[in-house]
Formats: structure tokens, sequence, C-alpha cells
């Protein structure tokens, strides 16, 4: 995986492929501009875990340099604080769809992505 290529970097990296099908390049989210918080939440036994950070950086940097776990209601209250009213509600029936995965998200202060009026990626649910 690599960060932040110019155009010029993408066509030079996808000419030394070998296998075209299976390359994939996207851009990336404004990271330095919106980023509120990086995240990756679950529910245990015990209630709600976050490990997350505010450092504006893309996920697993910013995870890294400032990562903080909190559990219970200071969980709770961080993300309602960050995310919108329907990245909660989403954020909320991962969580109830995936039991025990860990839903790792990414929070904007602006609405991004494909579905409207959302200001969170959520970039994997995955078993713990």
């Amino acid at each position: 995986m690599f960060y932040d290529l110019s155009q010029y970097e993408v066509c030079e990296k996808w000419a030394d492929t070998e296998n075209h099908e299976q390359w994939y390049a996207s851009q990336m989210i404004p990271t330095e501009e919106h980023t509120l918080i990086n995240a990756e939440v679950m529910r245990t036994e015990t209630g709600l875990y976050l490990y997350y950070s505010t450092i504006r950086e893309p996920m697993r940097p910013s995870l890294q340099k400032g990562g903080q776990h909190v559990w219970g209601l200071q969980a709770h209250m961080i993300l309602k604080g960050f995310l919108c009213a329907n990245s909660w509600s989403w954020l909320n029936h991962l969580l109830d769809t995936y039991v025990n995965h860990v839903v790792e998200l990414t929070a904007l202060d602006i609405f991004f992505g494909v579905i409207p009026n959302y200001n969170s990626l959520f970039w994997e649910c995955r078993r713990y």
C-alpha cells in the first residue's frame, strides 16, 4: 500500500506491475484538513471499547502515534461527539450485525463519501 502518490508516481507503479487486473488505486480522503478521529470500535462483554486517535494522519500512523484506549461510557461519549447521527446509527447497525467484530472508521468534519450525509468512512469489520 502506498499513500500520497502523485499522478506520475501512480502511473509509474502501475507500469511496473505485472498483474494489472489485481491493481487498485483510490484517492486519499482529505486527512490533514478534515479528520476528526480514526478509530477501532467493538462491543465486549463489559461494554463498548474504543481505540482511537485524533492525529490527522492516515489510520495506521495516526493510531501508532496517538492511540488511546477507552471503555464504556467514555467510549460512547467520544464517538457520539465525533460521529454525525447517520454515522452513529450505521456504526451501531454494524456492531449489532457483526457481533465479535471490530469496526474500523475515520470521522471527518465534513460529509464525505458516496452516501450523502455521513461524516464517517467505515473501512472494515473484522473478527476479533
